[in-house]
């Protein structure tokens, strides 16, 4: 079944739309509607806005009576009512969870790390690859060193479209809040979408985070007006001489999304969730042929078996090692990470504390997001600040 889907950047965040069963016309006449109601409450209840309705009460309200309209009236009244009949337990003091971190600037995310290690409160970044079957499996695969030493991690992320939300008709005052992820005002396009998932996944599986990044990114495809680069190429260096390569593109869907993880005793393909042997366990030798048959193997071997080689074995190239592999679990059918990350974020708050070194590991796959864009933007290797370690 078709499904709609859309979104606006709203309230500080992405906002999505989704419509089962519905045409992209009828779909974007409903988005209209709905943006245009949701520009409205924006308007009113917004902490993001500083002329907000909501805005003026929070400035206001705590040394003067504010006289408000009904429907602020009726809306604050409401949540006065739900915050007794479920006795705070939905305070938003409680802890945080969040799709990405969607900050543009490292000096932003380090100031939310103080505040989460100060105040001792749960903030769950949404990186799903966490509570994955297959990649809770590898971790221990490389921890009891079935593949080796990880000598080196690749890992990209290619698409063929341009991204782009459509707007709704004669709405093209809509243009950088539908399509937020193309403007630097707002992302950092590929990197912060895409990018930080992966290199969350290259930390957890090395058990370190990177000491230096060099990468090059330009828009060499997409020439729409977009301020994001379409194609990004990185390298990131780790203190033992490890490399994390990692690049994506947004016009060839080819290769489509891995992480291969190499080490001199094996390989893991994440995304394909295969594992594969530098020396494969031999097969067993098959059962010998009937006789004719033999016969025929015999003179083919005859006759081949003197071809004179026209190039030095040296010009041999040395392929991909051939072979399925080995699954890295057997997956669970209908199994949702996502539903999974809600489970631990919920367990994390009924605790009433974080899980161990699950917020760590959304903060450096953004700090090395971010500092990847700053080492294309400069051009030049840029090594992590000392005011951005966590003590």
């Amino acid at each position: 079944m078709k499904t709609y889907q859309n979104s606006i950047f709203s309230m500080g965040t992405r906002f999505n739309i989704l419509i089962p069963g519905l045409d992209g016309r009828t779909g974007d006449e409903i988005f209209s509607s709905a943006t245009n109601e949701l520009i409205r409450i924006e308007n009113m209840l917004s902490c993001f806005l500083s002329d907000s309705d909501i805005s003026y009460i929070n400035r206001n309200a705590f040394k003067n009576s504010v006289s408000v309209n009904s429907e602020i009236f009726g809306i604050l009244t409401d949540c006065i009512g739900f915050h007794k009949l479920t006795e705070n337990n939905f305070d938003i003091g409680l802890g945080y969870i969040i799709d990405y971190w969607s900050g543009k600037h490292t000096e932003d995310v380090k100031l939310m790390a103080d505040t989460f290690y100060s105040t001792g409160k749960v903030l769950q970044i949404g990186h799903q690859r966490m509570f994955d079957p297959r990649y809770l499996k590898a971790v221990e695969l490389i921890n009891a060193g079935e593949i080796g030493q990880i000598t080196q991690i690749r890992a990209f992320w290619h698409r063929n479209n341009d991204w782009r939300r459509p707007l709704p008709e004669g709405r093209p005052d809509l243009e950088r809040k539908i399509n937020w992820r193309l403007y630097r005002e707002y992302s950092c396009g590929l990197m912060t979408e895409l990018a930080s998932h992966q290199i969350q996944v290259a930390n957890w599986f090395k058990g370190k985070t990177p000491v230096s990044v060099m990468g090059k990114g330009s828009i060499n495809y997409w020439k729409d007006g977009r301020e994001v680069y379409d194609n990004v190429a990185l390298i990131y260096s780790y203190d033992d001489g490890t490399q994390f390569i990692y690049d994506s593109m947004t016009s060839n869907r080819h290769y489509g999304l891995e992480e291969q993880i190499m080490g001199d005793e094996g390989t893991l393909e994440m995304e394909v969730n295969r594992r594969y042997w530098e020396h494969p366990p031999p097969k067993p030798e098959p059962p010998p042929p009937p006789g004719i048959v033999q016969l025929m193997k015999d003179i083919e071997g005859g006759i081949f078996s003197n071809a004179i080689p026209l190039t030095n074995s040296s010009w041999i190239p040395e392929l991909k090692v051939e072979g399925d592999g080995q699954k890295i679990v057997e997956r669970a059918k209908g199994f949702d990470e996502s539903k999974a990350q809600l489970e631990g974020f919920i367990a994390s708050i009924r605790k009433g504390e974080p899980t161990k070194g699950l917020f760590e590991q959304g903060y450096w796959a953004t700090i090395w997001a971010l500092l990847g864009q700053k080492a294309m933007d400069e051009q030049k290797i840029i090594e992590l600040p000392n005011e951005l370690k966590l003590t």
